[in-house]
This record gives C-alpha cells, sequence and structure tokens, in this order.
C-alpha cells in the first residue's frame, strides 16, 4: 500500500493524479517492485560485504584464487591476476579454467583440484608445489629464475559469495621472485629470538643460503 501510495505521489508531481483505468494497469506492477525493493537490500549488503573481503584480500602479496569443483576460477585477487599476466606457466582460458602450461604441472593441478581433501605427499596440509617460473625454465639458480610456490585447500562452504555448498577449493600462490620486505628487529621481538638467531634471521632476510650463512658466520652448516 505504502508503495502504491508512493508511486501515485510521485507521478503527480509531474502530472495530474492517476485515473482508474492507469492506476488499474499500474497496480499488477506493484507487487514485482515490492520484491525487487526487497530484494535489493540483501544484494546491496552482499555486494558491499564482498567488496570489503576483496579489498583486504587485495593487499596481499600472495595470490588468491578461488576455483570450483571443474578448475575454473570464481573470484582472484590482483595479485594472482598479477602472476597469470607475468609468467607463461599460468593462464585462464574462455570458460575460466585455470591453465597450467607444463603437462606435469597440469597434471598435478588436476589432481589437487579432484583430490583436495587429501593430504600432500609428505603428509602437509594445504597440499603444495612449486611451479618454476622465468625467462628459461632449464636455466637453474639464476636471477631470472624462480617458482611459484602453491597451496591447495578445501573450500566447501562460500557464504560471501553467495554459496553455501561449493566443493570447490582456494589456491594460494607465493612468486618467490619478489622481493619481501620486514622488519628484523619486530619479528626478534615477536617470536622472542636469541641474538645470535636474530642475526641469522638478518641473513635470512638478505637472500642467503645455509652454506652461505655459515661461510660468514665461520661454523659449520648443520650448526646454522
Amino acid at each position: 500500500i505504502l508503495i502504491d501510495a508512493g508511486f501515485s505521489s510521485c507521478l503527480s508531481r509531474c502530472k495530474q493524479p492517476l485515473t482508474v483505468e492507469a492506476h488499474s494497469s499500474i497496480r499488477p506492477l506493484m507487487q514485482h517492485i515490492a520484491k525487487a525493493i526487497d530484494l535489493s537490500r540483501p544484494v546491496k549488503q552482499l555486494e558491499a560485504n564482498q567488496t570489503r573481503l576483496m579489498a583486504g584480500i587485495n593487499r596481499l602479496r600472495i595470490g588468491v584464487a578461488i576455483l570450483d569443483s571443474f578448475g575454473r576460477v570464481e573470484l582472484a585477487n590482483d595479485e594472482f591476476n598479477r602472476q597469470v599476466d607475468a609468467y607463461s606457466a599460468l593462464s585462464i582460458d574462455r570458460e575460466r579454467r585455470l591453465i597450467l602450461s607444463q603437462d606435469h604441472d597440469r597434471q598435478w593441478l588436476d589432481q589437487m583440484v579432484a583430490d583436495v581433501h587429501k593430504h600432500g605427499h609428505f603428509g602437509a596440509r594445504p597440499r603444495k608445489e612449486a611451479i618454476t617460473v622465468g625467462d628459461d625454465p632449464d636455466i637453474a639458480n639464476t636471477a631470472e629464475i624462480g617458482a611459484l610456490c602453491i597451496e591447495i585447500a578445501p573450500l566447501e562452504r562460500t557464504d560471501e559469495l553467495g554459496s553455501r555448498a561449493f566443493n570447490g577449493a582456494v589456491l594460494y600462490s607465493l612468486d618467490t621472485t619478489q622481493k619481501v620486505a620486514f622488519d628484523p628487529q619486530l619479528m626478534a621481538e615477536r617470536y622472542t629470538l636469541s641474538k645470535t638467531e636474530s642475526k641469522l634471521l638478518g641473513f635470512v632476510g638478505q637472500g642467503l643460503s645455509n652454506p652461505e650463512i655459515a661461510e660468514a658466520r665461520g661454523v659449520s652448516v648443520n650448526t646454522i
């Protein structure tokens, strides 16, 4: 009734009050207008929640992609899209399926998505794998070569996306070619590190390997 009266009032501002015939023709539309208004409120709230959620996910330096049970990308953050654009090892086809260029990587991904509830090769969960990326995958130990460290975990419920029964997976991808900024002092305080451990953390932050740290410290690799 309120919508009906409001509709008539809005029309009467620019035209004469509705006639009986016009009112009769408009009345069947009222229930549909009321339904649309009723549905728009939770839809707008859902959109606002998802916008806030994506704003937070987009701040991560880890790529995040939500895959359905067929391996199609339902949602991806900015970092994952950057990785797809940067490396030929990853691509998304017209059907939004995630494709890996190498056969063994592609077989691994298919198996991981199909058996997402199982543990990884070494008993770890989520399931993990490293995919080589760079100008030439056949060249190892060069500055141009890195890896995408990929983890896959089950995602059964996606209330934020409007679907309770999803049975898909969430894929995390860390690009090891990107530098990581961290505060050694803050890390030392957070994890209550000793002075020696803090120094070792500084070496790790410089990207040194265990043998390189051992040489710099004048001790054995086992000690490190």
